[in-house]
Protein backbone atom coordinates (compact mmCIF):
# COMPACT_ATOMS: atom_id res chain seq x y z
CA UNK A 1 0.00 0.00 0.00
CA UNK A 2 2.71 2.41 0.58
CA UNK A 3 3.01 2.59 -3.35
CA UNK A 4 -0.45 3.63 -3.59
CA UNK A 5 -1.76 7.78 -3.96
CA UNK A 6 -2.94 9.05 -0.75
CA UNK A 7 -6.20 9.81 -2.35
CA UNK A 8 -6.84 6.01 -2.89
CA UNK A 9 -5.43 4.92 0.39
CA UNK A 10 -8.27 7.61 1.73
CA UNK A 11 -10.97 5.57 -0.19
CA UNK A 12 -9.73 2.49 0.75
CA UNK A 13 -9.28 3.66 4.56
CA UNK A 14 -13.21 4.82 4.49
CA UNK A 15 -14.86 1.75 2.72
CA UNK A 16 -13.02 -1.21 4.73
CA UNK A 17 -14.43 1.04 8.06
CA UNK A 18 -17.47 1.22 6.51
CA UNK A 19 -17.84 -2.43 5.15
CA UNK A 20 -16.74 -3.73 8.59
CA UNK A 21 -19.24 -1.52 10.18
CA UNK A 22 -21.86 -3.18 8.35
CA UNK A 23 -20.07 -6.51 8.71
CA UNK A 24 -20.63 -6.23 12.75
CA UNK A 25 -24.13 -4.71 11.94
CA UNK A 26 -25.14 -8.16 9.94
CA UNK A 27 -23.15 -10.62 12.15
CA UNK A 28 -20.01 -11.08 11.35
CA UNK A 29 -17.38 -12.31 13.41
CA UNK A 30 -14.46 -11.56 11.49
CA UNK A 31 -15.50 -7.30 10.96
CA UNK A 32 -12.86 -6.20 13.10
CA UNK A 33 -10.02 -7.16 10.43
CA UNK A 34 -8.89 -4.19 8.51
CA UNK A 35 -7.13 -3.51 5.20
CA UNK A 36 -4.04 -2.28 5.81
CA UNK A 37 -0.51 -1.55 4.29
CA UNK A 38 0.46 -5.03 5.76
CA UNK A 39 -2.49 -6.91 4.74
CA UNK A 40 -3.92 -5.14 1.45
CA UNK A 41 -2.08 -7.84 -1.28
CA UNK A 42 -4.36 -7.29 -4.64
CA UNK A 43 -5.92 -4.87 -6.80
CA UNK A 44 -7.93 -5.12 -9.28
CA UNK A 45 -9.76 -2.60 -11.66
CA UNK A 46 -12.71 -2.59 -14.12
CA UNK A 47 -12.30 -1.71 -17.58
CA UNK A 48 -14.36 -1.47 -20.55
CA UNK A 49 -13.80 -4.36 -23.29
CA UNK A 50 -13.38 -1.95 -25.88
CA UNK A 51 -10.44 -0.02 -23.86
CA UNK A 52 -8.95 -3.54 -22.89
CA UNK A 53 -8.87 -4.84 -26.41
CA UNK A 54 -7.24 -1.42 -27.78
CA UNK A 55 -4.98 -1.30 -24.45
CA UNK A 56 -6.34 1.43 -23.26
CA UNK A 57 -5.87 0.41 -19.53
CA UNK A 58 -6.03 3.12 -16.49
CA UNK A 59 -3.82 3.62 -13.19
CA UNK A 60 -5.53 3.05 -10.42
CA UNK A 61 -5.94 7.22 -9.99
CA UNK A 62 -7.75 6.92 -13.40
CA UNK A 63 -10.16 3.85 -12.65
CA UNK A 64 -13.79 4.53 -12.00
CA UNK A 65 -14.26 1.38 -10.07
CA UNK A 66 -11.79 -1.29 -8.41
CA UNK A 67 -12.11 -3.77 -5.72
CA UNK A 68 -9.04 -4.37 -2.96
CA UNK A 69 -8.04 -7.73 -1.35
CA UNK A 70 -6.56 -7.80 2.44
CA UNK A 71 -5.67 -10.85 4.49
CA UNK A 72 -7.73 -10.97 7.69
CA UNK A 73 -7.64 -12.78 10.87
CA UNK A 74 -10.09 -15.57 10.02
CA UNK A 75 -7.24 -16.94 7.64
CA UNK A 76 -9.80 -15.62 4.78
CA UNK A 77 -8.91 -12.55 2.66
CA UNK A 78 -11.69 -9.34 2.86
CA UNK A 79 -12.63 -7.85 -0.67
CA UNK A 80 -14.57 -4.86 -1.37
CA UNK A 81 -15.49 -2.91 -4.44
CA UNK A 82 -15.11 1.35 -4.58
CA UNK A 83 -17.21 2.87 -7.65
CA UNK A 84 -16.17 6.69 -7.80
CA UNK A 85 -14.41 6.66 -4.75
CA UNK A 86 -17.23 4.87 -2.58
CA UNK A 87 -17.87 1.44 -1.26
CA UNK A 88 -20.40 0.06 -3.47
CA UNK A 89 -20.10 -3.10 -2.02
CA UNK A 90 -18.58 -5.85 -0.13
CA UNK A 91 -18.20 -9.32 -0.12
CA UNK A 92 -18.45 -12.10 2.33
CA UNK A 93 -17.57 -16.56 2.17
CA UNK A 94 -20.60 -17.71 2.24
CA UNK A 95 -19.10 -21.60 3.32
CA UNK A 96 -16.23 -20.79 5.45
CA UNK A 97 -15.22 -24.84 5.56
CA UNK A 98 -14.89 -25.41 1.75
CA UNK A 99 -12.20 -22.81 1.16
CA UNK A 100 -8.81 -24.98 1.71
CA UNK A 101 -9.70 -27.12 -1.43
CA UNK A 102 -6.91 -30.25 -1.36
CA UNK A 103 -4.77 -29.63 -4.83
CA UNK A 104 -5.38 -33.41 -5.96
CA UNK A 105 -8.36 -33.20 -7.39
CA UNK A 106 -9.29 -37.14 -6.05
CA UNK A 107 -8.92 -35.73 -2.68
CA UNK A 108 -12.09 -33.02 -3.35
CA UNK A 109 -14.10 -35.32 -5.38
CA UNK A 110 -13.95 -37.69 -2.21
CA UNK A 111 -14.71 -34.69 -0.15
CA UNK A 112 -18.25 -33.70 -2.49
CA UNK A 113 -19.24 -37.31 -1.51
CA UNK A 114 -20.08 -36.42 1.67
CA UNK A 115 -21.67 -33.14 1.38
CA UNK A 116 -25.24 -32.43 -1.02
CA UNK A 117 -24.45 -32.39 -4.48
CA UNK A 118 -26.81 -31.86 -7.15
CA UNK A 119 -26.72 -33.48 -10.66
CA UNK A 120 -28.47 -30.76 -12.96
CA UNK A 121 -28.61 -31.81 -16.66
CA UNK A 122 -29.55 -28.42 -18.11
CA UNK A 123 -30.26 -24.84 -17.70
CA UNK A 124 -33.33 -25.16 -16.59
CA UNK A 125 -32.93 -27.72 -14.05
CA UNK A 126 -30.01 -24.98 -12.77
CA UNK A 127 -32.33 -22.06 -11.93
CA UNK A 128 -34.91 -24.11 -10.74
CA UNK A 129 -31.87 -25.58 -7.88
CA UNK A 130 -30.71 -21.97 -7.52
CA UNK A 131 -34.29 -20.89 -6.78
CA UNK A 132 -34.54 -23.31 -3.74
CA UNK A 133 -34.92 -21.34 -0.85
CA UNK A 134 -32.67 -23.61 1.31
CA UNK A 135 -29.39 -23.10 -1.12
CA UNK A 136 -27.44 -20.84 1.42
CA UNK A 137 -27.91 -23.89 3.35
CA UNK A 138 -27.78 -26.99 2.33
CA UNK A 139 -27.70 -27.19 -1.39
CA UNK A 140 -24.07 -25.34 -2.28
CA UNK A 141 -22.07 -27.97 -4.85
CA UNK A 142 -24.04 -28.88 -8.46
CA UNK A 143 -22.86 -30.56 -10.87
CA UNK A 144 -23.71 -29.59 -14.57
CA UNK A 145 -22.24 -31.63 -17.83
CA UNK A 146 -20.15 -33.51 -14.97
CA UNK A 147 -18.13 -29.83 -14.25
CA UNK A 148 -18.67 -29.15 -10.22
CA UNK A 149 -19.66 -25.81 -9.21
CA UNK A 150 -19.35 -25.15 -6.02
CA UNK A 151 -20.54 -21.90 -4.15
CA UNK A 152 -18.03 -19.63 -2.99
CA UNK A 153 -18.84 -16.36 -2.11
CA UNK A 154 -21.84 -13.65 -2.08
CA UNK A 155 -22.08 -10.08 -2.70
CA UNK A 156 -23.65 -7.68 -0.17
CA UNK A 157 -25.53 -4.41 -1.11
CA UNK A 158 -24.67 -1.80 1.12
CA UNK A 159 -28.45 0.12 0.86
CA UNK A 160 -29.96 -2.97 2.69
CA UNK A 161 -27.05 -4.71 3.80
CA UNK A 162 -27.67 -8.34 2.75
CA UNK A 163 -26.89 -10.91 0.19
CA UNK A 164 -27.52 -9.30 -3.12
CA UNK A 165 -25.55 -11.94 -5.41
CA UNK A 166 -24.38 -15.51 -4.92
CA UNK A 167 -21.69 -16.28 -6.94
CA UNK A 168 -20.56 -19.96 -8.17
CA UNK A 169 -16.96 -21.03 -9.42
CA UNK A 170 -16.02 -23.61 -11.44
CA UNK A 171 -13.97 -25.89 -9.47
CA UNK A 172 -11.37 -26.60 -12.37
CA UNK A 173 -9.48 -24.45 -14.49
CA UNK A 174 -10.24 -26.08 -18.68
CA UNK A 175 -10.74 -25.12 -21.67
CA UNK A 176 -14.20 -27.07 -22.17
CA UNK A 177 -17.18 -24.21 -21.74
CA UNK A 178 -20.10 -25.17 -20.47
CA UNK A 179 -21.68 -21.70 -20.70
CA UNK A 180 -19.56 -19.38 -22.95
CA UNK A 181 -18.55 -22.12 -25.78
CA UNK A 182 -19.87 -19.54 -28.40
CA UNK A 183 -18.00 -16.60 -26.66
CA UNK A 184 -14.92 -16.17 -29.29
CA UNK A 185 -12.60 -14.11 -26.74
CA UNK A 186 -12.59 -17.15 -24.43
CA UNK A 187 -13.14 -20.24 -26.13
CA UNK A 188 -9.59 -21.18 -26.89
CA UNK A 189 -8.26 -19.68 -23.30
CA UNK A 190 -7.38 -22.70 -20.50
CA UNK A 191 -10.17 -20.94 -17.74
CA UNK A 192 -12.98 -21.33 -15.32
CA UNK A 193 -16.59 -19.91 -15.55
CA UNK A 194 -18.05 -18.53 -12.64
CA UNK A 195 -22.01 -18.02 -12.43
CA UNK A 196 -23.37 -15.07 -10.45
CA UNK A 197 -27.00 -15.60 -9.41
CA UNK A 198 -29.28 -12.52 -8.52
CA UNK A 199 -31.54 -12.90 -5.68
CA UNK A 200 -33.54 -9.98 -6.33
CA UNK A 201 -34.14 -10.94 -9.85
CA UNK A 202 -34.19 -14.91 -8.86
CA UNK A 203 -32.18 -15.80 -11.64
CA UNK A 204 -29.06 -15.88 -13.41
CA UNK A 205 -27.49 -12.79 -14.22
CA UNK A 206 -24.20 -12.93 -15.24
CA UNK A 207 -21.43 -15.48 -16.23
CA UNK A 208 -17.68 -14.71 -15.56
CA UNK A 209 -14.70 -16.17 -17.22
CA UNK A 210 -11.55 -16.08 -15.03
CA UNK A 211 -8.41 -16.82 -17.22
CA UNK A 212 -4.87 -15.23 -17.25
CA UNK A 213 -3.44 -12.58 -19.57
CA UNK A 214 0.09 -13.30 -21.34
CA UNK A 215 1.81 -12.14 -18.22
CA UNK A 216 0.62 -13.82 -15.55
CA UNK A 217 -2.60 -11.45 -13.96
CA UNK A 218 -5.53 -12.51 -13.27
CA UNK A 219 -8.37 -11.14 -15.18
CA UNK A 220 -12.18 -11.78 -15.05
CA UNK A 221 -14.45 -11.24 -18.44
CA UNK A 222 -18.00 -10.24 -17.99
CA UNK A 223 -21.03 -11.78 -19.90
CA UNK A 224 -24.68 -10.63 -18.65
CA UNK A 225 -27.17 -13.05 -19.38
CA UNK A 226 -30.64 -11.06 -20.79
CA UNK A 227 -33.50 -12.58 -21.88
CA UNK A 228 -32.06 -15.84 -21.13
CA UNK A 229 -29.37 -15.28 -23.99
CA UNK A 230 -25.17 -14.52 -23.29
CA UNK A 231 -24.19 -10.84 -24.44
CA UNK A 232 -20.79 -10.06 -25.82
CA UNK A 233 -18.43 -8.85 -23.13
CA UNK A 234 -19.30 -5.72 -21.88
CA UNK A 235 -16.48 -5.22 -18.83
CA UNK A 236 -12.93 -6.89 -17.66
CA UNK A 237 -11.69 -7.23 -13.99
CA UNK A 238 -7.75 -6.77 -14.13
CA UNK A 239 -5.10 -7.02 -11.64
CA UNK A 240 -2.48 -4.26 -11.56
Amino acid sequence: MENLPKRIKREIFRANKKANKLRRKYGFKNAKSKCTKDTLFEIEIKVPYEDFIAGKIPNIEEAKEYAYFYNRDDMYFGVEKIKDGKLKEYYEQTMPYIKMFSKNFNEIIDTFKCLNIANINNQNELIKFLNEKEILKDNYIFKINNSIFYLNYSSFDIDINDVDEIYFYQYEFTKNRIFLRNMNDCIFKNGREIIRYSKELNRIDRIYFETRTNDDKIIFYYYDVIDNKLKNCSEVLIRI
